[in-house]
């Protein structure tokens, strides 16, 4: 059966795909690159991405020439700059700002995230080149939504919430579906991200999230932290004896352990956890949590990990919301059957939000509430 060249690119253009610019530095350290719309992961081990060139481009063959590039994501926002780099005028490079990569690559102000890579491989697939990349750099830049290609326009998607499925168990899955709308109501309410987290065996794993256009919260879904210290306060003060007495058990000295004490019954009083923006605490565990280096088993954490986890500004002594200013999210229990935490439901307020006494308080009065109601239906799910 022969198939319509026509006919297979209107088929597949009900697929939407994201948008990139591969760019290159040549010798005299001139800016070029070229628009992409087949960029895809390809490899964890070793971590290696790819895309697919039409074999008559005149780019690629200078970029495979240089043989190292970066991938820039681009965002919602910079369709401009995609049809000049597709239209070649000239220095459209030039006139947007990046700074470069070890090897030289300009990454670009504003795009969503980069990927530095080292040509790894080029195969002939039909009328394209097969392309991978070995990934040397990566890093979450403007964490904005992407800029898209679908029916031959751009475009940008609207989610109102992302929900992982895996490794969560049915139950996980049932609790998160009645959690979806809650959360995209106290996202939507507050004009904040509102999150929603479970723990699996020795993991808490960000496993929901609305308000997905507040920068780089998205990115986050799916990954996970070893259940110990202060990110663990709020299911180790509403969960049994053995979950509490597990928790307390990995602390590496009694003055740790008295002060997780001293945060859980604080969390216990108040009702919900309060993370309070002091010091560099944040700052660092984003950094880290990033990078892959703190998503490993306790065991395995290297010491600035373990102080990192240990020194974050969840419940410190004395927080109150009279710290209305410093709130960074709060965080409230959503319980079982048993009684005991089966997801952690979190307000994160947006950066411009309105910040008094007042405010503050209806952030935990209607935390408070949602979780309450849930827990009743997640109670009859």
């Amino acid at each position: 059966m022969t198939i319509d060249p026509m006919w297979f690119r209107e088929v597949m253009s009900w697929y939407p795909t994201g948008v990139v610019v591969v760019t290159a530095s040549g010798e005299d350290g001139t800016p070029f690159g070229m628009v992409v719309g087949t960029f895809t992961s390809v490899s964890l081990y070793p971590p290696l991405v790819g895309f697919l060139p039409a074999r008559t481009s005149t780019t690629w063959p200078r970029i495979q020439e240089v043989g190292r590039f970066c991938v820039n994501v681009l965002g919602a926002g910079q369709e401009d700059l995609c049809r000049a780099v597709t239209r070649k005028e000239p220095g459209a490079l030039d006139r947007i700002a990046s700074r470069r990569t070890p090897g030289g690559a300009p990454i670009l102000d504003d795009a969503v995230s980069w990927i530095d890579c080292d040509l790894h491989g080029v195969s002939v697939a039909g009328d394209h080149y097969f392309v991978t990349g070995k990934v040397n750099a990566l890093d979450v830049q403007a964490g904005s939504l992407p800029l898209l290609f679908f029916q031959g326009g751009y475009g940008a998607f609207s989610t109102p919430s992302i929900t992982i499925d895996d490794p969560l168990t049915d139950a996980d899955l049932r609790h998160l579906d009645v959690a979806r709308p809650t959360l995209e109501r106290l996202a939507r309410t507050h004009e904040a991200k509102a999150n929603a987290t479970v723990k699996v065996g020795e993991q808490i794993i960000m496993a929901a999230t609305a308000g997905v256009t507040t920068p780089a919260v998205h990115t986050y879904v799916g990954r996970w932290l070893p259940a110990v210290g202060p990110p663990a306060v709020l299911f180790s003060a509403y969960g049994n004896d053995a979950t509490r007495e597990h928790w307390l058990g990995r602390t590496r000295n009694p003055e740790e352990r008295a002060d997780l004490v001293r945060r859980m019954e604080d969390v216990r009083r108040r009702g919900y956890s309060l993370s309070l923006r002091r010091g560099q605490g944040h700052a660092e565990f984003e950094r880290m949590w990033r990078q892959g280096l703190l998503s490993r088993p306790a065991d395995e954490l290297t010491d600035e990990a373990w102080s990192v986890l240990i020194d974050l500004p969840y419940d410190p002594p004395d927080a109150s919301l009279d710290d209305f200013a410093e709130i960074r999210s709060l965080h409230a229990p959503v319980l079982g059957p048993q009684g005991t935490a089966v997801l952690g439901l979190s307000l994160v307020p947006g950066k411009t939000a309105m910040r008094t006494r007042s405010t503050a308080e209806r952030w935990a009065e209607q935390l408070l509430e949602e979780a309450a109601e849930l827990s009743e239906l997640v109670s009859r799910a």
